[in-house]
Protein backbone atom coordinates (compact mmCIF):
# COMPACT_ATOMS: atom_id res chain seq x y z
CA UNK A 1 0.00 0.00 0.00
CA UNK A 2 1.03 3.34 -1.10
CA UNK A 3 1.87 5.45 2.10
CA UNK A 4 0.50 9.35 1.12
CA UNK A 5 1.94 11.04 4.12
CA UNK A 6 5.47 12.34 5.28
CA UNK A 7 6.98 11.28 8.62
CA UNK A 8 9.45 12.88 10.44
CA UNK A 9 12.24 10.55 9.21
CA UNK A 10 10.45 10.83 5.65
CA UNK A 11 11.61 14.73 6.06
CA UNK A 12 14.67 15.05 7.01
CA UNK A 13 15.68 12.38 4.21
CA UNK A 14 13.77 14.50 1.49
CA UNK A 15 14.25 17.89 2.87
CA UNK A 16 17.81 18.37 0.47
CA UNK A 17 15.35 18.03 -2.40
CA UNK A 18 13.80 21.08 -1.93
CA UNK A 19 15.04 25.12 -2.12
CA UNK A 20 16.30 26.31 1.24
CA UNK A 21 13.31 28.12 3.19
CA UNK A 22 10.22 25.40 1.98
CA UNK A 23 7.91 24.82 4.70
CA UNK A 24 7.08 21.22 5.45
CA UNK A 25 3.51 20.80 7.01
CA UNK A 26 2.38 17.44 7.40
CA UNK A 27 -0.24 15.82 5.23
CA UNK A 28 -3.93 16.13 6.15
CA UNK A 29 -5.21 12.96 5.18
CA UNK A 30 -8.80 14.95 4.65
CA UNK A 31 -6.80 16.37 1.36
CA UNK A 32 -7.84 14.90 -1.93
CA UNK A 33 -5.54 14.18 -5.02
CA UNK A 34 -7.50 16.88 -7.23
CA UNK A 35 -7.60 19.69 -4.49
CA UNK A 36 -5.81 22.76 -5.40
CA UNK A 37 -4.14 26.10 -3.52
CA UNK A 38 -3.04 29.22 -4.12
CA UNK A 39 -0.48 29.01 -0.54
CA UNK A 40 0.24 25.07 -0.60
CA UNK A 41 1.61 21.90 -2.69
CA UNK A 42 1.28 18.54 -1.87
CA UNK A 43 4.14 17.07 -3.11
CA UNK A 44 4.09 12.76 -3.26
CA UNK A 45 7.10 11.23 -1.47
CA UNK A 46 7.75 8.84 -4.90
CA UNK A 47 9.49 11.37 -6.76
CA UNK A 48 12.37 12.53 -4.19
CA UNK A 49 12.47 8.90 -3.31
CA UNK A 50 14.22 8.12 -6.79
CA UNK A 51 16.08 10.94 -7.32
CA UNK A 52 13.86 14.17 -8.39
CA UNK A 53 14.51 17.41 -6.44
CA UNK A 54 12.59 20.52 -7.11
CA UNK A 55 12.16 22.46 -9.32
CA UNK A 56 11.52 19.37 -11.43
CA UNK A 57 13.13 19.56 -14.83
CA UNK A 58 11.64 20.72 -18.16
CA UNK A 59 10.19 17.71 -19.52
CA UNK A 60 8.36 17.01 -16.08
CA UNK A 61 7.40 20.40 -15.46
CA UNK A 62 5.75 20.58 -18.84
CA UNK A 63 3.93 17.56 -18.64
CA UNK A 64 2.13 18.64 -15.62
CA UNK A 65 1.63 22.24 -16.49
CA UNK A 66 0.06 20.80 -20.36
CA UNK A 67 -2.03 17.64 -18.53
CA UNK A 68 -3.31 20.30 -15.83
CA UNK A 69 -2.59 17.29 -13.11
CA UNK A 70 -1.16 18.22 -9.32
CA UNK A 71 1.79 16.64 -8.05
CA UNK A 72 -0.06 13.99 -5.88
CA UNK A 73 -2.19 12.70 -8.84
CA UNK A 74 0.74 10.75 -10.75
CA UNK A 75 0.78 7.20 -10.14
CA UNK A 76 4.51 6.19 -8.99
CA UNK A 77 5.21 4.68 -12.21
CA UNK A 78 4.80 8.41 -14.12
CA UNK A 79 7.55 9.52 -11.86
CA UNK A 80 9.57 6.98 -13.16
CA UNK A 81 8.74 7.41 -16.29
CA UNK A 82 9.83 11.07 -16.59
CA UNK A 83 12.63 10.73 -14.12
CA UNK A 84 14.05 8.00 -17.02
CA UNK A 85 13.35 10.47 -19.63
CA UNK A 86 15.25 13.50 -18.06
CA UNK A 87 17.96 11.21 -17.58
CA UNK A 88 18.18 10.28 -21.55
CA UNK A 89 17.59 14.38 -22.00
CA UNK A 90 20.41 14.74 -19.78
CA UNK A 91 22.97 12.25 -20.90
CA UNK A 92 22.43 11.92 -24.50
CA UNK A 93 21.42 14.78 -25.34
CA UNK A 94 18.15 13.46 -26.93
CA UNK A 95 15.67 15.94 -27.74
CA UNK A 96 12.39 14.53 -26.01
CA UNK A 97 9.48 16.75 -25.26
CA UNK A 98 5.56 16.55 -24.75
CA UNK A 99 5.09 15.35 -28.34
CA UNK A 100 7.38 12.42 -28.00
CA UNK A 101 5.84 11.31 -24.68
CA UNK A 102 2.19 11.27 -25.69
CA UNK A 103 3.70 9.43 -29.41
CA UNK A 104 4.93 6.69 -26.34
CA UNK A 105 1.86 6.95 -23.35
CA UNK A 106 -1.83 6.62 -22.78
CA UNK A 107 -2.66 9.06 -19.66
CA UNK A 108 -5.26 7.06 -18.02
CA UNK A 109 -7.09 7.24 -14.92
CA UNK A 110 -6.70 4.75 -11.86
CA UNK A 111 -9.36 5.81 -10.12
CA UNK A 112 -9.40 8.30 -7.55
CA UNK A 113 -8.45 11.19 -9.57
CA UNK A 114 -5.03 9.39 -9.75
CA UNK A 115 -3.19 9.02 -13.30
CA UNK A 116 -0.97 6.47 -15.28
CA UNK A 117 1.16 5.85 -17.98
CA UNK A 118 -0.25 2.92 -20.81
CA UNK A 119 2.04 2.24 -23.21
CA UNK A 120 0.59 2.51 -26.99
CA UNK A 121 0.30 -0.20 -29.18
CA UNK A 122 3.06 -0.37 -31.60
Amino acid sequence: MELCRFTDPDIDRLRSCFPDGTIFRPFDSSTKSDSVSDIWITFPSAPFLIGFTYPFPTLTEGFFTQTGLCYIQAMPMVWRILYTLEHIIEQEGVDIGMSELSQLYNLVSHGSYRYLFKCKPE
